[in-house]
């Protein structure tokens, strides 16, 4: 189907038919005639009026086939940056090559801007780390990180490391690139990463893992796998994807890692309206990500600043987050409804100690295990859920932000895998995580009474262990 206005829809006018030869892009003339009784806007548009007035005419229905759980922030950007003298350049890219350019200096977006600078000095002293890079996504990041890991040399494949819980795409990137030839991949339980030095090779390029993970939440113990590396005598690089705990109730850095992959898409946007991932650590290795990234796409400047201003609040949030976790962790560990709880804050969960000793809070995650016998148990769980939670809470499966996000594991994330890929990877059908968000506790608690009283009118009589 075409979504291009036609003129009949704008001016009330036919227009004549165009030859077969004739191209079939539409003349600038033309496209001016079609937007201006549109937009109200003068004939004489740049290159963004038209754009923006396009998005304008396509109909709400098309622009947002699903319905959003923030609104979109309109983008703008530069992207070419210039001197009035040649010298005046020439001298930029001495210092560009010196790795000392300052925050205004640049010549293309690509390699960075103030504003993404800026950011960057931010992350980096909130993580711990000496610098940091932005990128339009946590994924974008974690490419580029095992990307810059790969030897240029086909003598000997780089061998990673990684849990069988953690991020589905992180895991699917790595998989790809074995089924290519380029590396050799170790998936190893996650209670093996306390003996990760058993599976670590000549050529172990990262041990590269999640904590706490996806979807269970496994704490893994930072600093016993440094040891163990350094032990060794092994070149293998920690990096951890740390995303889940956000860089004020965990320090990876601190702890031994050598690289952190966070998306800041969670916790450090805040707000569900942020696109963006990092990396950090050692500059030596960030500057190894940094040539890289220089041939692909940095975090735009808008991203940026809604950045910046997540970075503002960051503490106020992650401190509602933490209490809220910790409060509908107590509720569902005692109802009878749920088979199991992880929660890296409640007693119950395999990795308390490990969580204790290493975090300062928990987090605003929560999975757990209804009690369900088939798809529609779990539905009638979550669509009561979801309708007594305040405005903004959706079946989503994000996290981190202020509204709640309910996901049904199996659907929202797994939805394309087979029964059997889904239960290799230990994804039961009636998993469910919740984001907590940072709404007050008690609008959860009803929540999940409505949840929990829907799934009693399916089964029957259930106790209800929340009120």
């Amino acid at each position: 189907m075409n979504f291009v206005p036609s003129p009949e829809t704008t001016t009330g006018e036919t227009a004549p038919a165009r030859p077969p030869s004739q191209s079939p892009f539409i003349p600038l003339d033309d496209l001016q005639k079609l937007v201006a009784p549109v937009t109200q806007r003068p004939v004489t548009l740049t290159h963004s009026d038209r754009i923006r007035a396009f998005e304008a005419d396509i109909p709400q229905a098309l622009r947002n086939p699903a319905r959003i759980v923030a609104e979109p922030i309109a983008p703008a950007n530069a992207t070419t940056y210039g001197s009035k003298t040649l010298e005046e350049f020439a001298e930029l890219k001495r210092r560009e090559a010196a790795k000392i350019l300052h925050p205004q200096e640049a010549e293309y977006v690509r390699y960075g801007t103030a504003t993404s600078r800026r950011v960057e000095k931010k992350l980096a002293q909130l993580e711990g780390g000496e610098m940091a890079l932005v990128f339009p996504s946590g994924m974008a990041a974690i490419e580029k990180v095992i990307d810059a890991l790969i030897p240029n040399t086909t003598l000997q494949k780089a061998h990673f490391i990684v849990g069988t819980e953690g991020y589905r795409q992180t895991r699917n990137i790595l998989e790809r690139l074995v089924s290519r030839g380029w590396i050799e991949l170790s998936v190893i339980p996650m209670d093996h990463f306390d003996r990760v030095q058993e599976h670590l090779k000549p050529n172990t390029a990262a041990i590269f893992f999640e904590t706490p993970s996806n979807p269970y939440l496994r704490v893994i113990d930072v600093a016993n796998v440094k040891r163990q590396v350094v032990e060794s005598g092994s070149q293998a690089l920690v990096v951890v994807d740390h995303t889940f705990a956000s860089p004020l109730n965990q320090k990876p850095l601190e702890q031994g890692a050598d690289l952190v992959v966070p998306s800041l898409t969670k916790y450090i946007g805040g707000n569900n309206q942020v696109l963006a991932g990092a990396v950090v650590g050692r500059k030596e290795l960030v500057l190894r990500v940094f040539e890289l990234r220089s041939q692909s796409a940095i975090a735009r400047d808008d991203e940026c600043r809604r950045i910046e201003e997540g970075l503002e609040d960051l503490a106020e949030r992650i401190e509602l987050h933490n209490r809220n976790g910790a409060h509908v962790a107590q509720l569902l560990a005692r109802n009878p409804n749920v088979h199991q709880v992880w929660y890296p804050g409640h007693e119950s969960h395999p990795d308390y100690e490990v969580a204790v000793k290493q975090m300062s809070g928990f987090g605003g995650v929560v999975t757990f295990r209804l009690k369900a016998r088939d798809f529609h148990d779990v539905a009638a769980f979550t669509n009561a859920f979801v309708a007594a939670s305040p405005e903004g809470t959706y079946i989503a499966p994000s996290f981190g932000g202020e509204s709640p996000l309910i996901s049904a594991v199996p659907i929202v994330s797994h939805f394309s895998q087979t029964v059997e890929e889904r239960r290799a990877r230990n994804i039961p059908d009636d998993l469910i995580r919740l984001s907590v968000g940072t709404v007050p506790p008690q609008q959860l608690t009803d929540a999940l009474v409505a949840g929990f009283t829907a799934l009693e009118q399916r089964q029957g009589p259930l106790h209800d262990g929340l009120r």
